[in-house]
């Protein structure tokens, strides 16, 4: 029950003569609230690298740092996105050192994806 429905049965039941309700701010769309649910070891970059937020405001992504263009390829700064290779020892280390980068990124598992390949 919405606040101003609530306000109207109250003062009815109090025997108001007059109430006036001001209605609730509307939005520009019918949407009101968007609660984005990403999954286990799926990360921002995944689903929004190239989005473009409407004019005024800004988003930190691949795109807008310059590290893609909007068709998802190289950008002018993607040098700062290699990923490097850890150079494996016996013993686990935080921070390994690092032994090159990949040429390419080896391609995401989909082993847990209902009809896709693992």
């Amino acid at each position: 029950m919405r606040l101003h429905t609530l306000i109207l049965i109250v003062a009815s039941a109090l025997g108001a003569a007059s109430v006036q309700v001001t209605a609730a701010p509307g939005t520009e769309t019918p949407i009101e609230h968007l609660i984005v649910v990403i999954g286990e070891n799926i990360s921002f970059d995944c689903l929004f690298a190239t989005y473009e937020a409407p004019a005024g405001n800004k988003v930190a992504n691949l795109l807008s740092r310059g590290i893609v263009d909007k068709q998802g390829q190289p950008g002018p700064r993607f040098a700062e996105a290699l990923q490097r290779k850890a150079n494996v020892r016996e013993r686990f280390a935080i921070t390994p050192p690092t032994d090159g980068v990949f040429a390419t990124l080896p391609q995401p598992g989909t082993t847990y994806a209902k009809g896709l390949p693992s």
